[in-house]
């Protein structure tokens, strides 16, 4: 993959795009180094710990309702992490884009300037679960009952877990959405099976599910089911393992 200048990129946190608050994103992922150095060694030796995901945005402070001030002072600390989804690609949000995505706690937020100078905010963020480097499977809104597209994703060994996060940021009609998610052995689709189904949403919102493996098929897709006299929902799905 080409190198690329960071532009269009996308981050949503529960039902909000907040693409236009942040102006930088760096992602920090790895593992705690635990030395386990026997005394009949001449070097230290270490063993991998626990998986580490810390995500630090800056960006433009804006007060009022469901401005970014209002939606993230209000999940610091919260009991139930926010779902974060961080598309750093120039495609808007495409659907296979490579993308971050898992609860993340709101550790740290820091609004503030220096005269003159535009009122800025800074924003620290944790994993509170599993965090997925995955593939965004939708990204659209619908009107009807549908299908999405066929990504080829990896096999889920034993004692690892398919994530799914679903951003629901508009809905109307009356009705609800139901998003599940499919497999394949095949990129034909011929014997699906139904991996999972997140719960029915009727109101904006986030949700996520683990899916444990094993899963030898890598080819996935989504399904959604539209209910309402008009129904209309905007949404964001996005697959990955963890």
């Amino acid at each position: 993959m080409a190198k690329q200048i960071i532009s269009n990129a996308r981050v949503w946190l529960d039902q909000f795009d907040m693409s236009g608050d942040f102006n930088a994103v760096a992602l920090k992922t790895g593992v705690d180094a635990k030395e386990a150095t026997p005394v009949s060694a001449t070097q230290h030796v270490y063993l991998p710990g626990l998986r580490t995901f810390d995500a630090n945005l800056q960006g433009m402070w804006e007060g009022g309702t469901n401005a970014n001030d209002e939606i993230l002072s209000a999940r610091i600390g919260a009991a139930t992490a926010p779902l974060v989804t961080i598309d750093p690609s120039t495609n808007g949000g495409a659907e296979g884009d490579r993308v971050y995505f898992g609860p993340l706690m709101l550790a740290d937020y820091q609004p503030g300037g220096s005269i003159g100078d535009v009122l800025e905010f800074a924003l620290a963020m944790q994993a509170a679960g599993g965090i997925s480097s995955g593939t965004l499977m939708h990204n659209a809104t619908r009107t009807v009952t549908g299908t999405g597209n066929v990504q080829q994703l990896v096999a889920i060994p034993a004692g690892r877990s398919l994530l799914v996060g679903a951003h629901l940021l508009a809905i109307s009609g009356g009705g609800s959405l139901t998003i599940a998610v499919q497999s394949a052995a095949l990129v034909g689709f011929g014997t699906p099976t139904t991996r999972g189904t997140l719960a029915a949403m009727s109101v904006v919102g986030a949700q996520s599910l683990l899916i444990a493996g094993a899963i030898t098929d890598t080819f996935y897709r989504i399904t959604w089911t539209l209910t309402g006299a008009s129904p209309s929902a905007q949404f964001v799905v996005s697959l990955g393992l963890v």
